[in-house]
């Protein structure tokens, strides 16, 4: 009887060699799907959207003009009114020198508070403070700077003197300053009813 040898095959069949195994601490590196995570990520991307929305006014302040109107006679002082919405909480600082005139003085009377209808007696009433008085408004109290509330309407009142006796035609307003409640700072370009300081020839020659 012959004994059996082991052929070339025989033995236990091994697989393919495997690698060293994984660095469990690599495994928690990698992101595993969370219902939770993204409900967060869900809610972050609203407050961010919305965050968004409640800052733009407070950092770009702004006054929107709806109206407004243009005294402009012999008298040396033209007068203008500009009747302006607020958008969102700002404070009206100032108004700056036109080209070729210069601000004398600058008020600003809610209109909400039901005694600020200028324009009846915009045309009649000789100085810009008589005009306040005449209305029921002190005119120490409006004199800018003042506060507005996002949406409130007003009528901004600026008094000029003439600089430029040969100057002719429209004279656009200087900037109005606004600031809002961070501190941020803009120069309006106001455009609307009334922003034109017309100089004829009596507004002239009452510079002269």
């Amino acid at each position: 009887m012959v004994a059996a040898t082991p052929g070339p095959f025989s033995g236990p069949v091994s697989g393919p060699p495997s690698g060293p195994p994984l660095d469990p601490t690599l495994e928690t590196l990698v992101p595993q799907p969370s219902t939770r995570r993204n409900v967060v990520l869900g809610a972050l991307a609203v407050v961010l959207l919305a965050g968004t929305w409640f800052l733009a006014p407070l950092l770009r302040p702004a006054l929107v003009v709806t109206g407004g109107g243009l005294r402009s006679t012999a008298d040396p002082m033209p007068l203008s009114l500009a009747r302006v919405t607020a958008t969102g909480p700002i404070t009206v600082e100032a108004v700056g020198d036109a080209r070729a005139a210069v601000v004398v003085g600058a008020w600003l009377v809610p209109e909400a508070d039901g005694r600020a209808d200028l324009t009846d007696l915009f045309a009649a009433v000789a100085s810009p403070e008589d005009l306040l008085r005449a209305s029921g408004i002190d005119p120490a109290g409006a004199a800018l700077p003042q506060a507005l509330a996002d949406g409130e309407t007003a009528w901004l009142m600026v008094a000029w003197r003439l600089t430029d006796c040969t100057a002719t035609g429209d004279v656009e307003w200087g900037p109005v300053t606004v600031r809002s409640p961070l501190g941020v700072r803009r120069d309006l370009d106001i455009v609307g009813a009334g922003q034109a300081i017309m100089i004829d020839d009596a507004l002239r020659a009452a510079c002269r």
